[in-house]
């Protein structure tokens, strides 16, 4: 019922009438968490994966969606997907939908191979089904090592399965920095 702001703009505490109306793009406070993401994604030794915490209704999504933005004007591929309740009871779900959003984007920039749908459905699609994680974390490995600088933006994934964090926390340990992943 109440979003949390007065009724008035002219009525919220602390806040300028901008900040209050949401025209504001800017994250307050998180200027300096978002300049820390760019040096750890620029460290060639940095990591493959960053996970942000906090507490619900923190800003966690809007700061995913401003870290895609950045690195979107950073020349880099967004391919943002989002996990939803009832993805924990999936397994390797998440693992599947990185896998295919990376083959397909190789698909668009003409850097998949002629086989990359039919391995899809040959390999990719029967590895899930029996819970391979291995086989997954190739699977996705390979798809990174042929595609152009790609960020994968995953919002909401306190809802993801702990198979396929995994899988990506594995990818991230093994993934050449090169990629770009």
């Amino acid at each position: 019922m109440d979003s949390g702001r007065g009724a008035e703009t002219g009525v919220v505490r602390g806040a300028t009438a901008t900040w209050a109306d949401g025209a504001s793009g800017q994250l307050v406070g998180r200027e300096q968490e978002l300049a820390e993401l760019e040096r750890c994604l620029d460290d060639p030794d940095g990591p493959g994966l960053v996970l942000v915490h906090g507490e619900r209704g923190a800003g966690r999504s809007a700061f995913a969606h401003a870290a895609a933005e950045r690195l979107a004007t950073r020349d880099h591929v967004v391919l943002p997907l989002v996990c939803v309740r009832g993805d924990q009871d999936r397994p390797l779900l998440l693992a599947l939908r990185v896998v295919t959003a990376v083959r397909e984007h190789r698909s668009v920039t003409g850097r998949q191979p002629a086989a990359g749908r039919a391995n899809l459905e040959a390999e990719v699609l029967p590895a899930t089904e029996r819970g391979d994680r291995a086989a997954l974390a190739d699977a996705l490995l390979s798809a990174l090592t042929h595609a152009a600088p790609v960020a994968v933006v995953v919002d909401d994934a306190q809802y993801a399965d702990a198979a396929s964090l995994g899988v990506l926390g594995a990818v991230a340990a093994r993934c050449p920095r090169r990629s770009g992943w």
